[in-house]
């Protein structure tokens, strides 16, 4: 053959093999390329490599984004430079979600989690487990289209392995369980410790986690149970260290009338307030006899001391028009609608602040209580931790509440209408309310 037909065919044919060879990988199917992203981000797509620049794309998915604050355990100071974890996680499924993102803080306390599809998660703050509630962990859900969400959460304090002996002498009865509630006093925070299981017959031992530090012990519900008064306070220091508690079933017990209440109020939730003692507790977290009354009579454990009694009812909350003995064989308690009244402040010193007051007056009437980090399940309109508080209060036409710190100064003062079953007093700063 003529060496330059020759040469020609040659070219021909490695012309059309390159071509076979472009179209086969054209129509082959794209493959998902192996991408690295960045910590705590979702691959982008890479385009197909011969795509012609005019050729239509499959969409791409929605990207969006999530922000996180971590505080530090006081549920105030930002926690800077902390490691946090975000899950994908379904909330109809019952187990556990797997596979965290990990995240860090900047100095402000702040993270971000960019170019992730839309879907719920979990955040959980450092050193804090799935399982654990609010504020350690938080829920949120990016969407397509609205805005990153911020969510808050507050990092676990360290805590101790301890033990407690409980020694209980009751007859055991359909409808009657206690559970003891550790209260934290020593750092202003009255932050509540349940026990994990409630009081049995007998002798027990319990192990439990907690802050190492002081606290009282109280029962849910209030008086069926009796603890010792030497043994109200008890103090963890180090691991390992135990507490002995004994428990007598309360002998006394008191019919009660509630008048004034509605009974399509029914059920309700009754809090015995006592009139000797500066309303410390998380509100709620208290009631006596049955959680719900579903009956405005009922017999229940009597109670020493004056109290007034605060009723939630459906609807709304009434109030005692004055206070009673509880500790009599009967006794009819007048109920009148009241104001519930939520006080909070939006930022403030953990240590400065430490046992801010509120002191509301309505006509002739006083009503006050301490105020305290309140963040979760019991102020869940709350979108960040405040220094917050609530009273039940007579209703009237105003009311003057005054923040007062424990040095004695007065932070601010605000004046209100009482001309609704719900009232709120919110401060931006106890700082800049001062001046």
């Amino acid at each position: 053959m003529n060496p330059g037909l020759r040469t020609a065919l040659a070219a021909l044919v490695v012309v059309g093999l390159a071509l076979a060879a472009w179209f086969a990988l054209d129509a082959a199917p794209e493959r998902e390329p192996k991408v690295v992203g960045r910590r705590g981000a979702d691959p982008e797509p890479t385009p197909a490599p011969h795509a012609a620049p005019d050729a239509p794309r499959a969409p791409r998915s929605a990207r969006v984004a999530l922000r996180i604050r971590v505080l530090r355990e006081d549920w105030c100071r930002p926690f800077p430079d902390a490691e946090l974890r975000v899950f994908r996680h379904d909330p109809a499924r019952m187990e556990l979600p797997r596979d965290p993102l990990v995240l860090r803080t900047d100095r402000d306390g702040l993270a971000e989690l960019t170019d992730v599809t839309p879907g719920p998660w979990l955040v959980c703050a450092p050193g804090v487990a799935p399982g654990d509630p609010a504020p350690a962990t938080a829920r949120a859900t990016t969407s397509a289209t609205g805005e990153a969400p911020l969510v808050t959460v507050a990092a676990a304090p360290a805590t101790l392995e301890v033990r407690c002996e409980v020694l209980a002498r009751f007859a055991p009865r359909d409808g009657f369980s206690t559970r003891l509630v550790l209260v934290r006093t020593d750092d202003g925070s009255r932050r509540e410790l349940p026990f994990p299981r409630v009081v049995e017959p007998g002798a027990t031992n319990v192990v439990l986690r907690v802050p190492a530090g002081t606290y009282e012990v109280t029962t849910r519900p209030l008086g069926d149970l009796l603890l010792r008064d030497d043994e109200r306070l008890v103090r963890f220091a180090k691991d390992g260290a135990t507490a002995t508690l004994h428990l007598d079933e309360n002998p006394r017990r008191i019919e009660l009338t509630l008048t004034g209440l509605p009974d399509d109020e029914l059920p309700a939730r009754v809090v015995p307030v006592p009139v000797d003692r500066l309303q410390d507790d998380r509100p709620t977290e208290i009631w006596w006899g049955p959680f719900r009354w579903h009956t405005a009579r009922l017999v229940v454990p009597a109670l020493r001391g004056q109290h007034r009694l605060v009723v939630h009812g459906r609807t709304r909350v009434f109030l005692a028009k004055a206070p009673a003995s509880l500790d009599a064989e009967k006794a009819s308690i007048a109920l009148e609608p009241a104001v519930r009244l939520l006080v909070d402040v939006g930022a403030w010193d953990p240590v400065r602040d430490a046992g801010a007051t509120i002191d509301v007056a309505v006509g002739e009437e006083r009503f006050a209580r301490i105020l305290l980090p309140t963040f979760g399940t019991e102020r869940p309109e709350l979108v960040a931790p405040a220094l917050a508080g609530e009273l039940v209060v007579a209703g009237g036409a105003s009311a003057r509440v005054e923040c007062s710190l424990a040095d004695g100064s007065i932070a601010w003062t605000r004046e209100l209408a009482l001309d609704a079953p719900l009232a709120r007093v919110r401060v931006e700063t106890m700082r800049g309310a001062r001046n």
